[in-house]
């Protein structure tokens, strides 16, 4: 970190890097600098230099001992050097790093040509609620030569960030209700869009509780990809394994999900299904929507699902009346009624059909 500069003034200059990084991650920023003057060097003795890193807004430093750096000769590509930061210690709740220099090697120096670029990468997490916005902070290095015991300081430096909101799925959504009939099985389920061009991946945690007058018939959620607004023609299972209880009542869900890219100028989705049996007792022409889908944010900084609560439903259908001959007409006369009761107006009593039967 040196120049001909660590027997007079350092002779450098800042080269700003700007890292675009996303809300509730942990990302690598870089302090790049240029030696614009003589080459220099560190030595690993007597003036082994300090850097502190300043936090910039919505971010904060996690622990981390050695900070990663790397050199450049035309600013475009950067290999790894003999310079090691290490001994760093966290401080100000996270808004401060501090790191000492030296040679990688175990060499009694490490050199920084003319016109190289050092590069200096410590990690930083982002806040979840950062405001999105470029900031920037200090980056300041102390040095003090080895031949005349002079204190020099680098406070120029910066770490730039440009932190950008979360891309994530969208919260899941009621699917339409499927009409099931008392005593017969059919789908409920939600469905997750992902509005953005690239895929959304996580592990998630599902809460499912069948609506009233039903149970659910399976362990598994199925999934189907709807890909640009098209529904591919068939589903999978997504979660397996899933825990009934409560009568299967309710069943809690754990597994990794993807939500495909957005295409064609259309979202993407993945909608979720599972059965479920209605009981024979359930009111005709009915809405029960009093089911719940409750899905958790995946887990960890990368990954991009967001959970959210929504409702699993089904509606029962009208059950058609027949017609039905009076008891008080005797077969004979049910015979005749049979023939011209219609052009006879004949009368004529309803009752609700069977719902074994088919006609």
């Amino acid at each position: 970190m040196a120049s001909p500069a660590f027997a007079v003034t350092f002779i450098g200059q800042n080269q700003p890097t700007v890292v675009q990084a996303v809300q509730g991650q942990t990302t690598t920023l870089n302090w790049t600098y240029k030696n614009t003057g003589s080459p220099g060097e560190i030595r690993e003795s007597g003036s082994v230099p300090t850097i502190t890193f300043y936090a910039p807004a919505g971010t904060t430093f996690p622990d981390q001992s050695t900070v990663p750096t790397s050199y450049s000769s035309d600013g475009t590509s950067y290999a790894a050097n003999d310079l090691k930061l290490s001994g760093c210690t966290v401080g100000g709740g996270g808004t401060t790093l501090t790191c000492t220099g030296g040679s990688a090697s175990g060499s009694a120096s490490s050199g920084w040509p003319t016109n190289d670029l050092f590069r200096f990468s410590p990690q930083v997490t982002v806040s979840p609620t950062a405001t999105p916005g470029t900031y920037s902070a200090a980056a300041v290095m102390q040095y003090t030569d080895h031949a005349t015991g002079e204190a020099y300081e680098i406070k120029d430096g910066t770490l730039d960030v440009n932190v950008v909101a979360k891309v994530e799925s969208e919260a899941p959504k009621v699917n339409a209700a499927n009409t099931i009939p008392p005593g017969g099985t059919g789908d409920v389920g939600a469905t997750v869009e992902n509005t953005w061009s690239a895929a959304e991946t996580g592990n998630v945690t599902l809460y499912l509780t069948a609506p009233a007058n039903s149970t659910f018939t399976s362990n598994q959620v199925w999934g189907t990809d709807i890909v640009g607004g098209v529904q591919s023609a068939g589903s999978s299972p997504v979660f397996t394994n899933c825990t009934l209880s409560n009568g299967n009542k309710n069943m809690t869900c754990n597994g990794n999900i993807t939500i495909p890219a957005a295409a064609n100028g259309q979202i993407s989705a993945v909608k979720f299904t599972t059965p479920v049996a209605v009981a024979a007792s359930a009111a005709e022409n009915t809405l029960y929507s009093d089911g719940v889908f409750n899905m958790t944010n995946s887990t960890g900084t990368n990954n991009t699902i967001k959970g959210g609560l929504t409702t699993l439903q089904y509606r029962t259908p009208v059950i058609a009346a027949v017609p039905m001959i009076s008891e008080q007409v005797g077969a004979a006369a049910a015979g005749m009624i049979g023939v011209a009761g219609l052009a006879a107006g004949g009368t004529f009593l309803y009752r609700r059909r069977n719902r074994n039967q088919t006609a």
